[in-house]
């Protein structure tokens, strides 16, 4: 119900329904006040949970009505209770306690102030508070950028202040100003311009949440000229700022503060200022009549309402006044805002266009008007308002065609630069999202493939996660099920987009979010952390598509299908983001990037002709003859005059090509320098930055920009920049940054934004008290998220109670509440208030709480009682929910799954040159991913850790839940408005239905609206928290000259980069990036532009391929103005990686370039000495193979054998590089060079991945080998340019020659130059570096699989060793000879043997083997030993080895040694004997089960034969031809209890079963046992009726249990079930695992651990009353249902034994006969047959009889009669011993014993009681185990005294302390008793 005025109230519902007044009964429980009652459905709803336990059904998801439940039952008890707690909830006061104070002084330097509190908030005086300049913002006190005056009124909280003498305010804020002067507004607005210049964010943030200050300067009443002209002009700022979410919300909030403000509506305001505006020429005056147009176009945007006013000063700017346009505005569009006209705004834009059709400013004016642009279907919205996720079109059309999307103009210009924007969004756009729409369009026809989608089934959510610091926040635990044989791989990567399909809405509207990190759960399921995104754009399409809703949808899935996009959706978004807020207006080098045109004045603004600057050439020319230099020389003559520096003297290492790049770069803003392979490109980009950082002109304050595509790129770049700045006198690590987590550069670490940002204290409040802020929040949100899941859950009734509307609650009344006392209850109503208020929780009032209680749990019962069976409910809810197909339905309908079930015929060339550029992309989006927390953490902070709050059970509510399905009103709603209307008895069952469904819908919009709301105000905190982040970034950013990112990162903090401005932005590897994500890292103050890269080698990453063959997306920005419109570049010409022979493989591409010949010719490029060749192709004709990549089996060995080779010449294995074509061959040569661990440093990556790496020495493998010359992805020259350019001393290709050159002019070229060069055949040749005289070995394609390295060479070694020796191993590298094995003679000089050694072996540590003989001194043996065996101190302890032969007592010959004991070491002889019986009796026991399961066959046959004769069961009874079936049924549960039941178990009826189905089965368990001799056990199982009935029909399976539990005890079962009836089955238990540990038994509870330790059940032990070590099970537990089969139905009676009447008879029985004869009574008690009333005598017969059957395993022992004896002198002694051993704290645990005798000395002990030593007791047994009578747990045991009498005593003993009260005789079961008076006799048992 609704909560007290300071509590959240619940949301409104979206759709309302209306009902007329006539016909409606009159409502007689409103006060005379409270006004006519309302027309429409109640405006406000509050949020009801399910509540727990009651209207929950956990069958059908639907309530499971009972007619008869009122509030006087259980049910109803537990509806009391809920209410109570809702009154509860009504009347508690918010937790939060706002305060007011005045503002009595104020300090902005000391930056604190005093509060004088006006309510008194606070006992302790004036209340302290932080505050400081508006400007500055660093307190977390609000006042919206006013400053402070004494007298001014402050909202505060009372923070805990350790100060006990000071109070401290805590979130103070401004909440009323005394009066200010125009003079201080003026000041004021002036403030929040200057501010809003820098940090728009802070102004938006400060007015919205205090705009008090704001409100007051708007109703200012006679404002001046400047106040209005700066409040306009600060409205421009804030306006002309691109902003999204959550700043354009806070735009509009401040906005809507005009509205009806002086400001706008008085004559002394803006109309008069737009009056002297329009009058007016002066040029600061038509910049503010710009400002004032663009005001009332932004407000005419934000609030259409203010059209009336904004009318006349727009018609007044746009100079439109002529004949008759004020008319026809007046009479035509005037008069529609006052109407409800649907045609509003089509007649106002025609009227408007009538009057002002010539004028481009009112044509802005209609746009607005008319809401813009934006067409519902496609991707054909304006650019600025095109979703970034797919549509419902897009993902429901089938057959999408790119061919309405822009093509990329590769050569000539845009018509715009809004084409040129929407051009590349549209494109990039299409690229993030369509492999994933084809992928679900594949999912829907049934045909999908891991390439398209990662899916996974059975996905459920558990979960939440708060996040106070990063977006969103809020954020959902899905767990994924285990994928059998699934690697990391399969776990979603960080940053990916995902979309879950659950059966609301099918693949039609899916639920969409990003991976934000993935974790294991202990039992390393995968628990994935996925934020909600929602459409973003004009229009929101998703059905449903608020987050609250999504939410709703997310938290009741739990048989989700979730799919993961295979594009790296986190790289895209920022870049979409970006793009989507660039200003075309602004975008900068128009000229060059839209309309590919030269400027007139091409260089930069800094270092143009008239900025006179100059420059420091020393990084690029050194001095000259005369060592000197002048450093800084204007740019003017540096440029024209380079030949002149040079002619002067001053030296230089740039060559000509390099210099004339450094020309162009300091003459053109958009500088463009191409690199090929080896020419420095990141050199001469670090060398460029060192020159234009030098210039005196660069913009003090302006960083340089340094983007990259890779992160390894960007780090090579900056480390190399770093070394030029550390010579800088003044260097300081913050003058380079470099943003991104992703380095693996040590170098970079302390230059790293993360790291050089240090906690602030300037920010530590804020960031404390806005973190304090957001706990309070989340804690609300976390208790809408859990009422969300409530009323997701089930429908509860009081759902009727909060939603109805008045007219239903009137009849409920009638029904329920008497009208007398509705009436009392309406007088005693307060004005205003109506009794329906305080019902539904509306308002509450203290004196009718009582009453408003009693009667809302009247008409909840009521209401419960009203609504229609499940039945009916659910045939409504199908027909309103226009229910979907289950998607998981719909998947296993396709037999779809997660496995790749293609085959390889069925992907053709061009879906395999697919998936490799997929494969490819993968790579990419592996370096690129931003600082993804997707893989799980071994250590570390996790998620389900902290701040993790885990969901309770979902209950199984069904799939056809309302909380799945939402109603359709706009098509079905007007068709049962109608209901509202009628007489809620009146309506049929149907229609109750739909009314009861469309309250459920109610409450859970109410609740979705909820949290909505409250995580709309947790985003706002958020917000601000980043804020805070941000600002603490650009703190540090601000003093560096250098900053680095990724583009992603560029694109991520578009915002930082505004702050920034960079001056100048260098892009390397500009040919890699895509044009859309280098725009995307351009700001409107960019002056100089620098793209380094080379078009001829890799292209852009492009995830769809129809894009790039069709629309030219592939190609970047740098190849689009180099190669296509032959813009400005220079060319470097002088490579300087690889040795010269290598470059003409290169001059078809580079005809220019040439080798630095000093630099490749020296010892950095030695050629290899292991290869014939520096450089060679090694063809073959192996055929590539085809999976979901080309393989090349064949070619992968000759690459691994040619690796071996190598790598065993090479000192660092790392020098060497594997590059494939193909990610398939990467990954087979990766599993073929495991098998050599000398070979696990070789990095083996593809052609792709590779660019921008060099290594020594390169392998290429290219794959492709086919008769028809089809080389695929090969086919692009930019692969073999990269391939061909990576290796500095050796490359060596192997692939397919003729494949290759069939049909490619690259690689025909390519080919013919190996021959040429004589370097390609199907053999390589090696050569060994030691033996260079040696012919080559020839390696050739065929012997791959035979080679090994020793082949190469067999020469031997011959290096002379230390020893003088030479090496005898065969040719090898380095210095490893291992160890010298030649011959060496020696004398042992302890013994002067001789002896040989091995060369490197020690002497010393030799032992000398010589065979000598010796004598042993006792036994005088002679043996053979070594000679090191009687040396020294060994001789001592050597042992005679001589067989002893002594005759055993066993007879047998000892077998040991003359050192051994015999006495004391077993007979081997005898031990053999013993394993020889134990396997003849394992034999015969394998004979006796192999005998037993024939028998079990024959008997199974047999039952097949009778057939199926149905299932019987019949009672037995005792007195006909069942009797015998009915009394063992009747013993097994009448004497199996415990001693210490509190019950007794009567049988009242005996039923058999007969079921032969259930017998085969039996059978069928038992021969499948490991021991199936054992005979079946008789035990009990309990459960419900209907549980019972199923066992009966069906077996032990119908219990649905993972282990079925059988007791031994019918007492301890028949307490524990009220339904007095339980099965007595036979259980086969076979070998049993025995335990006492409950938890080891849970971790056996499975068939197979039960098989793995050789037991078919697991037996419960235990059981104090034994006395034994040996416990006896209490349970039994079978994992096979079908061991057990049940035989009996008993029901029974329990007798209370605990009852006082009862217990009482039970106890004093016998008294009074004992006290007639002297004390003692004896009286025999005979069983009855069928006993049925509960008497003392028949209770004893039972206690002794069942002690007695309980205890024995002798089954053939039966009781016959039962003696009671009564002594109450023995009692008397018996007594006082317990307080004796009470007071002694001795544990009196009471138990049964028996003791065995003759029947004279039973008569004796029943009259005198026990004497030790006397009779019954012989001496020798006394004197065996001490003195004492000796007692028996164990009937069995006494029977062997009791020498015939078939009688034995049963008596009650208190053991006492063990050792000294008590002994055990020769088992643990037989007890010595040492004192008599510890045993009181109580029983005489007769057996038979």
């Amino acid at each position: 119900m609704a909560g007290s005025p300071n509590s959240r109230s619940a949301a409104s519902s979206s759709k309302r329904w209306e009902k007329s007044a006539e016909g409606a009964t009159s409502t007689p429980w409103r006060s005379s006040s409270a006004g006519s009652s309302s027309e429409n459905w109640r405006s406000q709803k509050s949020v009801v949970s399910g509540g727990d336990g009651f209207w929950n059904s956990r069958t059908s998801g639907l309530p499971a009505v009972s007619p008869d439940s009122s509030v006087n039952s259980p049910r109803g008890a537990s509806r009391k209770s809920a209410l109570n707690q809702l009154t509860d909830q009504v009347s508690k006061k918010s937790a939060k306690v706002f305060l007011r104070g005045r503002v009595l002084t104020v300090n902005y330097e000391r930056k604190f102030g005093f509060l004088a509190p006006s309510d008194g908030g606070t006992s302790a005086g004036n209340v302290y508070f932080r505050v400081s300049a508006p400007r500055d913002q660093l307190t977390s006190t609000l006042t919206g950028g006013m400053l402070l005056i004494p007298g001014d009124t402050m909202e505060y909280e009372l923070a805990n202040s350790s100060d006990s003498q000071k109070s401290r305010a805590h979130f103070a804020r401004l909440c009323d100003c005394k009066f200010r002067s125009v003079d201080e507004l003026e000041m004021y607005v002036k403030n929040l311009t200057t501010t809003a210049e820098e940090h728009p964010e802070l102004v938006l943030r400060d007015v919205t949440k205090c705009p008090v200050g704001f409100k007051l300067m708007l109703d200012y009443r006679y404002p001046s000229n400047e106040l209005l002209g700066e409040t306009l002009k600060l409205c421009q700022i804030l306006s002309s700022i691109q902003l999204a979410g959550l700043y354009r919300s806070r735009l509009k909030q401040i906005y809507a503060l005009f509205s009806g403000s002086q400001f706008l509506t008085s004559e002394h305001g803006v109309r008069k200022f737009a009056r002297d505006l329009s009058t007016s020429d002066n040029d600061d005056h038509l910049q503010l009549k710009d400002a004032l147009k663009d005001f009332l176009l932004h407000l005419l945007e934000y609030i259409p309402s203010q059209l009336p006013l904004i009318l006349p000063l727009l018609m007044r700017l746009g100079k439109c006044q002529r004949s008759g346009t004020l008319s026809l505005l007046s009479n035509e569009v005037l008069p529609i805002l006052d109407g409800e006209d649907e045609g509003f705004l089509v007649k106002s834009q025609e009227a408007v266009s009538l009057a002002c059709e010539a004028e481009s400013f009112l044509r802005k004016v209609l746009n607005v008007l008319g809401g813009g642009s934006n067409e519902k279907s496609g991707i054909s919205q304006p650019w600025s308002q095109l979703p970034l996720l797919p549509t419902m079109e897009e993902v429901r059309t089938a057959n999408r065609s790119h061919l309405s999307l822009p093509v990329v103009k590769q050569k000539g210009p845009y018509m715009s630069p809004e084409e040129y924007v929407d051009t590349y969004l549209s494109l990039l756009r299409e690229d993030s999202v369509a492999s994933l729409l084809q992928g679900i369009h594949a999912l829907r026809k049934g045909k999908v493939v891991d390439c398209d989608l990662k899916l996974w089934f059975h996905v459920s959510t558990i979960g939440v996660h708060f996040n106070h610091n990063v977006s969103p926040g809020l954020t959902f635990a899905v767990r994924l099920p285990k994928v059998k044989g699934a690697k990391d791989s399969k776990r979603p990567l960080g940053g990916s987009l995902v979309c879950f399909f659950d059966d609301s809405g099918g693949f039609d509207t899916p639920i969409w979010g990003i991976v934000s990190r993935c974790e294991e759960e202990a039992d390393k399921t995968c628990v994935c952390f996925v934020d909600i995104v929602v459409q973003s754009g004009a229009e929101t399409e998703l059905n449903g598509a608020s987050w609250s809703f999504q939410c709703a949808r997310l938290i009741r899935g739990d048989d989700m299908v979730m799919a993961e996009s295979p594009t790296y959706y986190k790289a895209y978004q920022p870049v979409l983001e970006a793009l989507q807020l660039t200003d075309p207006d602004s975008i900068p080098f128009r000229e060059e990037l839209v309309f590919v045109t030269w400027p007139e004045d091409p260089a930069p603004e800094y270092l143009n002709s008239t900025s006179g600057a100059t420059l420091d050439w020393s990084c690029i020319f050194g001095p000259d003859s005369t060592d000197t230099f002048e450093r800084h020389i204007p740019i003017t003559e540096g440029v024209g005059a380079m030949k002149s520096l040079l002619e002067r003297g001053y030296k230089t290492s740039f060559d000509a090509s390099q210099l004339k790049a450094v020309e162009l770069a300091v003459s053109n803003r958009l500088t463009i320098i191409q690199g090929p392979p080896g020419t420095g490109k990141t050199y001469i980009g670090v060398k460029l930055l060192q020159l234009l950082l030098s210039a005196s002109t660069f913009p003090e304050g302006k960083p340089v920009f340094v983007v990259t595509m890779k992160n390894h790129a960007l780090d090579q770049f900056l480390e190399k920049c770093i070394n030029f700045c550390q010579k800088d006198e003044n260097f300081d690590p913050q003058m380079i940054v470099r943003v991104g987590g992703r380095s693996k550069s040590r170098t970079l670490e302390n230059y790293n934004l993360q790291m050089q940002m240090t906690v602030d204290d300037e920010f530590r409040f804020d960031r404390a008290e806005n973190y304090q802020h957001m706990e309070t929040v989340r804690e609300e949100m976390e208790g809408a998220l859990f009422d969300v899941n409530r009323n997701l859950e089930c429908f509860d009734p009081q759902m009727i109670l909060v939603n109805a509307p008045e007219l239903h609650l009137n009849y409920f009344l009638q029904k329920t509440v008497p009208s007398a006392r509705i009436e009392t209850c309406v007088k005693r109503l307060p004005e205003g208030v109506s009794l329906a208020e305080l019902i539904q929780g509306q308002n509450f009032d203290a004196a009718l709480a009582a009453d408003v209680l009693d009667i809302q749990g009247r008409l909840v019962a009521e209401m419960g009682r009203w609504i229609p069976r499940p039945v009916v409910l659910q045939t409504a809810q199908a027909f309103l929910s226009m229910k979907k197909p289950s998607s998981s339905k719909i998947l296993q309908a396709h037999n779809i799954s997660s496995d790749n079930d293609a085959t390889d015929e069925e992907q053709d060339e061009s879906s395999r040159e697919e998936e490799e550029r997929r494969s490819a992309y993968e790579s990419l989006r592996q370096d690129i991913n931003l600082e993804s927390d997707a893989e799980p953490k071994k250590t570390g902070y996790q998620w389900l850790a902290n701040n993790y709050i885990k969901f309770p059970k979902k209950q199984d509510v069904g799939r056809n839940s309302i909380a799945f399905h939402r109603l359709n009103r706009d098509n079905i709603g007007s068709q049962f408005d109608w209901l509202a209307h009628e007489n809620p008895y009146d309506l049929s069952a149907d229609h109750r239905a739909i009314l009861v469904l469309k309250y459920w819908q109610e409450s859970v919009d109410a609740a979705c609206e909820l949290l909505a709301r409250i995580k709309a105000e947790y985003d706002t905190l958020l917000q601000d928290t980043e804020q805070i982040l941000e600002r603490r970034k650009l703190a540090v950013l601000q003093k560096a000259k250098i900053i680095g990112m990724t583009t992603t990162g560029a694109a991520i903090n578009q915002t930082l980069l505004k702050h920034l401005s960079p001056a100048v932005v260098l892009v390397e590897e500009a040919a890699e990036i895509l044009e859309p994500q280098v725009l995307a890292s351009l700001n409107s103050n960019v002056q100089h532009l620098i793209l380094i890269g080379d078009h001829h080698q890799l292209r852009p990453q492009v995830e769809s391929y129809d894009l790039e063959r069709w629309h030219g997306f592939g190609v970047s920005m740098f190849e689009r103005l180099v190669e296509h419109n032959n813009l400005p570049y220079q060319a470097l010409a002088l490579q300087c990686r690889m040795r010269e022979e290598f470059v003409p493989m290169l001059l078809p591409i580079y005809p220019f370039l040439k080798s630095h010949t000093e630099l490749v010719s020296g010892s950095r490029n030695e050629a290899p000495t292991c290869m014939g060749n520096t450089m060679y192709f090694w063809s073959h004709v192996y055929e590539e193979t085809t999976q979901r990549s080309y393989v090349n089996q064949g070619e992968a060995q000759m690459v691994v054998a040619l690796t071996r080779w190598i790598v065993s010449e090479l000192e660092d294995p790392q020098s060497l590089k594997i590059l494939a074509a193909y990610n398939g061959q990467v990954t087979l040569i990766r599993k073929l060079l495991e098998k050599y661990p000398e070979l696990q440093a070789v990095e083996v990556r593809s052609i792709d991945s590779f660019q921008g790496v060099e290594s020594e020495i390169v392998i290429v493998s290219l794959v492709r080998s086919n008769a028809g010359g089809n080389i695929g992805h090969l086919r692009m020259r930019n692969r073999l340019c990269v391939a061909a350019s990576r290796a500095r001393c050796g490359v060596y290709f192997v692939g397919n020659d003729s494949t290759l050159a069939q049909k490619n002019p690259h690689w025909k070229t390519l080919i013919r130059h190996f021959e040429d060069e004589n370097a390609i055949d199907s053999s390589i040749p090696l050569c060994c570096p030691r033996h260079p005289d040696r012919l080559a070995f020839e390696l050739s394609d065929t012997d791959v699989s035979k080679f090994e390295p020793s082949q190469v060479c067999d020469y031997p070694c011959g290096h002379v060793l230390p020893c003088k020796h030479s090496c005898n191993l065969t040719c090898h590298f380095g210095d490893q000879h291992g160890q010298c094995i030649e011959p060496v003679n020696f004398t042992f000089r302890s013994c002067g043997h001789s002896h040989t050694r091995k060369c490197h072996e020690d002497e010393e540590k030799r032992s000398c083997k010589t065979k000598i003989m010796h004598e042993f001194v006792i036994c005088k043996h002679i043996t053979e030993m070594e000679c090191w065996q009687v040396k020294g101190f060994r001789k001592a302890y050597l042992k005679c080895r001589v067989l002893c032969g002594k005759e055993l007592k066993c007879g047998h010959l000892c077998k040991l040694h003359c050192s051994d004991d015999c006495a004391s070491a077993p007979c081997k002889d005898c031990q053999e004997i013993e394993k020889e019986k134990e396997r003849i009796k394992l034999q015969i026991l394998i004979k006796a089960i192999d005998s037993k399961r024939k028998e079990l066959d024959a008997e199974i046959e047999k039952l097949k034969e009778k057939g199926d004769e149905g299932i019987v069961v019949k009672q037995v009874h005792p007195d006909d031809d069942t009797a015998l079936s009915y009394f063992m049924a009747k013993d097994r549960v009448e004497k199996y209890i415990v001693p210490d039941c509190k019950t007794m178990v009567v049988v009242t009826k005996v039923q058999k079963i007969e079921n032969l189905k259930l017998q085969e089965k039996f059978l069928n368990a038992q021969r499948e046992l490991i021991d199936p001799l054992p005979n079946p056990e008789w035990l009990f199982y309990a459960g419900s009726d209907e549980l019972i009935a199923k066992v009966v029909d069906n077996g032990f399976r119908a219990a649905h249990n993972k282990a079925h539990l059988f007791h031994v005890y019918s007492s301890k079962i028949a307490e524990n079930h009220d339904n007095h009836s339980l099965l007595l089955s036979e259980v086969h238990l076979g070998k049993t695992w025995r335990s006492t540990d409950l938890e080891s038994v849970d971790q056996k509870l499975n068939g197979k651990n039960l098989r793995h330790i050789g037991c078919d059940s697991l037996s419960l032990v235990g059981g104090q009353e034994t006395g034994s070590e040996e416990l006896r099970p209490f349970a039994h537990i079978v994992i096979n249902p079908d061991q057990a089969i049940p035989r009996f139905i008993v029901s029974y009676k329990l007798m209370d034994l605990q009852d006082p009447v009862r217990a009482n008879e039970f106890e004093r029985f016998g008294e009074e006969q004992a006290s007639k004869n002297g004390g003692i009574w004896r009286v025999s008690i005979m069983p009855s047959l069928n006993f049925q009333e509960f008497t003392p005598e028949e209770i004893h017969f039972r206690t002794a009889e069942s002690q007695f059957f309980r205890m024995s395993t002798n089954r053939r022992l039966k009781v016959t009669k039962v003696d009671f004896i009564k002594n109450a002198q023995l009692e008397k002694r018996f007594n006082r011993k317990k307080e004796e051993f009470k007071s002694a704290k001795v544990t009196v645990d009471q138990r049964f014993v028996f003791h065995g005798t003759d029947a004279e000395a039973i008569d004796k002990i029943a009259t005198e009681g026990f004497k030790i030593g006397g009779q019954g007791v012989t001496m020798k047994f006394g004197a065996v185990f001490g003195y004492g009578v000796y007692t028996a747990v164990n009937p069995d045991i006494s029977v062997a005294y009791c020498r015939g009498s078939n009688m034995m005593l049963l008596s009650i003993a208190i053991p006492g302390e063990n050792g000294k009260n008590h002994d055990h005789g020769e088992s643990p079961d037989v007890l010595v008793i040492k004192d008599v008076a510890q045993l009181l006799p109580r029983y005489v048992v007769y057996y038979t």
